[in-house]
């Protein structure tokens, strides 16, 4: 099998940049209209979305990566996770947050990192590593 590697979403950093362009253009029209300096938040708020899709948009660099060998995510750390060392992955849904994979691995220690923003579904993602884990287990 060849390694995948899977990156951020250029679809989800656009969304993110465009909802941040419109909620920019809404505090200006806000602003313009009313005597309100309480409004300046919105326009923070707008500045730091359109700051965070354009990062989102040029960071290229591999997020999760699943290889014969085993899982690396970057927000989890350095290291490689065995698929030998892996009991079992489940999806967790938070609100307002999304959805969230959780690896329990053999010795009961837990994982968790968020799958949204990539390259495939959250569902894709978690069937690709629950095929790995099963195919470890069978042998």
């Amino acid at each position: 099998m060849s390694r995948v590697i899977l990156k951020r979403s250029i679809g989800a950093a656009a969304l993110t940049i465009a909802v941040g362009i419109g909620m920019l253009i809404l505090g200006i029209v806000m602003v313009s209209h009313s005597n309100l300096c309480g409004l300046g938040f919105t326009l923070l708020a707008s500045i730091a979305l359109v700051i965070i899709g354009v990062y989102m948009l040029f960071d290229r660099r591999p997020q999760v990566s699943i290889s014969k060998s085993g899982l690396w995510v970057r927000t989890i750390g350095a290291e490689e996770i065995p698929w030998n060392a892996m009991a079992s992955a489940e999806l967790k849904w938070l609100p307002r947050s999304g959805n969230l994979i959780v690896i329990t691995l053999t010795d009961r220690k837990k994982y968790t990192f968020f799958a949204e923003g990539l390259q495939v579904s959250p569902s894709d993602l978690l069937r690709m590593i629950r095929e790995h884990i099963d195919q470890t287990n069978q042998e």
